[in-house]
C-alpha cells in the first residue's frame, strides 16, 4: 500500500513531501489512504482518493489554523459538493488531531533538510508499512512520553507490528497490547482533541453501518445515602445523561443512554438489595459502591453475576483487587494516607485520638496513615472505632476527653490533635463535642469523608468553623472541562462541583465509551477494554488512568474546612498536598477557591 504525505509548512517540509512522493510514486494503484501534517493538525484518511485530496485542497486554501469544528464543515461540503455532481455512493472516514504540543526532530537525510512534526506525527506516518524503513532509518529522537491509540486498518497494523518487532527502539516504542480496534503503543499518547468520524455523502452523519446497539442503554446509579441524592440527582439526569445522549447523536448511533436511581440509605445490605433489583431488570452495569463498605458487600454478587460496577469515591485500598469485576474512577486511600499523614504533621501535630468508622473504607485509611504517621514520629494516643451505623456519640467523645486531656499535659496543647474518619455522622459528633472543652478546643482533621459536607454547614455551622476539620480531598486537574461542568453544576444545586462528582461524571463516560466501542451491553466484552479506555481519557477530574486493580492511579490533595462567608458557613480550599513533591501548602489569605 503507498502513502502520499502532505506536510504544508514550510520550504524544509516540501522538500520533504517531494520526497517522499518521489520514493512511493507509481509502486501501487491510486492512494486510497492519506495522512495530512500541518503545523498543528494531523488528518488521517481513509477512502477514495480523489476525494481525500480535495478535502486537503480545500482545507490548504485556508491557509491558517482551523479548529476541528472548520475542518469537519469542510469535509461535509466538500462531499455534499461531490455529491450533487455525482450519482456515486462515496464514503470517506477521517481522524483529526489537534492541540499539538510537543515537537520532535523525526526527519534527517544527506541533503541537511528536514521538518519538526510533533511525535503524534510519527504514528499517524507510521500507520502504514509502506514508509516505516524511511522512518525507521532517519529518526533522530525517539523518547516519548505518551501513548497513542488509532482504530483504522487492522491489516496495515500488523504490518507494522511485523516489521517493527525485530528492533521496535528503533521505530522509539514498545508494543503493549493488541485490540480488534487497534493497537495501544507504548511511550505515545493522544491528548486531548481527538476527533473520529465516519462521513458518506449521500447521508452525513449516517449510523455507523456495524453497530449492533439500538434503544435504550440503562446504567444504574445508587447513592450512597438518600441525603446524596440532591446533589447527585441533578448531576446525573440534567447533565450526564443529556451529555452521553448528545454524544452517541452525534456519533450516529441509534441509542439512548437511560440513568436509572436509587440510594443505598448508607447501608452496606441495603445497598446489596439494590444491586440485586437492578440485576432482576437486567442492569449489567452500575455506577455505585460510594462507600467502601457498600462496595465490598456487593463485590462477590456482581463478580458472580457478571455485574460491572464502578465506584466514583470508594477509596479502601483493601478492594484493591485485579481482574474483578469492580473499578473505581478515584484514587484509594494507599495515595491519601501519605496526604493525610503530611497534612497533621505540617501543622504541627505529634500525639492523635482517631475516631473512626468501624467498617472497610475507615479501616483501609487507618491501616495505611498509621505506619506512616509513626514512621515520621507521630504518637496515636488511642484508636476508637464505632459502627457504622451509630448515632450517639457521647461515651466515644468522653474516652477521646480523658486522653486527650492528659495528651495536653505532656505535651502541650499545639502539639494535640483529633483525627476523624467519619461520613455525615460527623454532624452529630461535632455538636456532641462541644461539651467537651478539650477536644473541642483542639484541631480536628479529617478525610474525603468530612469533606464539603453541606449537611455540617447548614447542621452545625458554628461547630464546623470553630473546629475547621481539616480534611484533605483529592484535587481534580483545572481544565477547561472541569470549570465548565463546574458552573453548569453550580448553577443547578449551588454547590461546589467536587472531586468525587467529577469522577461520576467520568465513570459515566468511561462506561458508555466502552459499550459503544464493544458495541456490547455484556460486561464480559466490556471490561477488557476499561483499562485502555480510562488511559485515553482525559476527563472532568483529570487523566484518569486506572492502576493494575482497576483503580485510580494518583492525585494530588486540596486541604478543606470551613469558615464564614457572610452570614453562611461555606467549604473553602486551605491548603494543598502535592503528592509528587509530598509538600504541603497552606494558604495564608484562606481564600475560597
Amino acid at each position: 500500500m503507498t502513502l502520499v504525505l502532505y506536510i504544508p509548512c514550510n520550504s524544509g517540509a516540501v522538500l520533504v513531501s517531494d520526497r517522499l512522493n518521489t520514493l512511493y510514486s507509481g509502486e501501487q494503484e491510486p492512494q486510497d489512504k492519506i495522512v495530512w501534517i500541518s503545523k498543528d493538525t494531523i488528518i488521517a484518511f481513509a477512502g477514495n482518493t480523489e476525494v481525500c485530496l480535495n478535502i486537503i485542497e480545500e482545507i490548504k486554501l485556508k491557509n491558517r489554523d482551523l479548529s476541528q469544528r472548520e475542518i469537519n464543515s469542510i469535509i461535509k461540503e466538500t462531499l455534499r459538493s461531490i455529491r450533487r455532481e455525482s450519482d456515486e455512493d462515496i464514503s470517506v472516514e477521517f481522524l483529526i488531531i489537534q492541540h499539538i504540543k510537543k515537537q520532535i526532530r523525526i526527519w534527517k537525510n544527506t541533503n541537511g533538510y528536514g521538518h519538526s512534526v510533533d511525535s503524534r506525527a510519527i504514528h499517524a506516518i507510521g500507520m502504514y508499512s509502506s514508509i516505516l524503513p524511511h522512518l525507521r532509518s532517519n529518526t533522530v529522537e525517539a523518547s516519548y512520553e505518551f501513548v497513542i491509540s488509532f482504530g483504522i486498518d487492522l491489516l496495515g497494523w500488523v504490518s507494522i507490528i511485523e516489521s517493527m518487532v525485530g528492533d521496535p527502539a528503533k521505530f522509539g516504542c514498545n508494543i503493549c497490547r493488541i485490540y480488534e480496534k487497534g493497537i495501544f503503543l507504548e511511550n505515545l499518547f493522544i491528548e486531548p482533541n481527538i476527533s473520529r468520524m465516519r462521513y458518506r455523502i449521500d447521508e452525513p452523519p449516517q449510523n455507523p453501518p456495524e453497530s449492533k446497539l439500538n434503544g435504550t442503554i440503562r446504567i444504574g446509579y445508587i447513592s450512597t445515602t438518600t441525603t446524596g441524592l440532591e446533589t447527585a440527582v441533578p448531576l446525573i439526569t440534567d447533565i450526564i445523561q443529556p451529555d452521553l445522549n448528545k454524544y452517541a447523536s452525534k456519533l450516529g448511533y441509534d441509542v439512548e443512554f437511560e440513568f436509572l436511581i436509587d440510594d443505598a440509605q448508607g447501608q452496606a445490605a441495603v445497598h446489596l438489595e439494590k444491586v440485586q433489583g437492578l440485576n432482576s431488570m437486567g442492569v449489567k452495569f452500575i455506577i455505585g459502591g460510594g462507600w467502601s463498605s457498600q462496595a465490598q458487600a456487593s463485590l462477590r454478587y456482581c463478580n458472580d453475576n457478571d455485574i460491572l460496577l464502578v465506584s466514583n469515591s470508594s477509596t479502601s485500598p483493601l478492594l484493591g483487587i485485579s481482574d474483578d469485576n469492580f473499578f473505581r474512577t478515584c484514587p484509594t486511600d494507599i495515595v491519601q494516607a501519605p496526604a493525610v499523614s503530611h497534612m497533621i504533621e505540617s501543622y504541627g501535630i505529634k500525639a492523635l485520638v482517631v475516631l473512626q468508622r468501624g467498617d472497610a473504607w475507615a479501616d483501609g485509611i487507618y491501616n495505611s496513615f498509621e505506619p506512616i504517621f509513626s514512621s515520621s514520629g507521630g504518637i496515636i494516643l488511642e484508636r476508637i472505632r464505632y459502627r457504622g451505623e451509630a448515632t450517639e456519640f457521647s461515651k466515644h467523645l468522653e474516652r477521646a476527653e480523658t486522653i486527650t486531656k492528659a495528651a495536653v499535659d505532656t505535651f502541650g496543647k499545639e502539639k494535640v490533635g483529633v483525627l476523624v474518619i467519619s461520613f455525615s455522622e460527623i454532624v452529630v459528633m461535632a455538636t456532641q463535642a462541644e461539651q467537651y472543652s478539650t477536644i473541642y478546643n483542639l484541631p480536628w482533621f479529617g478525610t474525603d469523608g468530612t469533606t464539603l459536607s453541606k449537611q455540617l454547614c447548614d447542621d452545625a455551622p458554628e461547630q464546623a468553623v470553630h473546629l475547621k476539620i481539616y480534611s484533605t480531598y483529592a484535587s481534580p486537574t483545572e481544565s477547561e472541562k472541569f470549570i465548565e461542568l463546574y458552573d453548569r453544576y453550580y448553577s443547578l444545586v449551588n454547590q461546589p462541583f467536587g472531586y468525587y462528582s467529577a469522577c461520576l461524571y467520568d465513570a459515566a463516560w468511561i462506561i458508555a465509551n466502552a459499550i459503544l466501542i464493544a458495541q456490547s451491553y455484556d460486561p464480559l466484552e466490556v471490561i477488557p477494554l476499561l483499562h485502555d479506555i480510562a488511559y485515553n481519557t482525559f476527563g472532568a477530574s483529570g487523566w484518569c488512568k486506572l492502576n493494575e486493580d482497576g483503580d485510580r492511579y494518583s492525585s494530588n490533595y486540596q486541604i478543606w474546612s470551613y469558615h464564614y462567608q457572610g452570614d453562611n458557613v461555606v467549604p473553602y480550599v486551605a491548603g494543598l498536598y502535592d503528592g509528587t513533591t509530598e509538600k504541603v501548602t497552606w494558604y495564608k489569605d484562606n481564600k475560597r477557591r
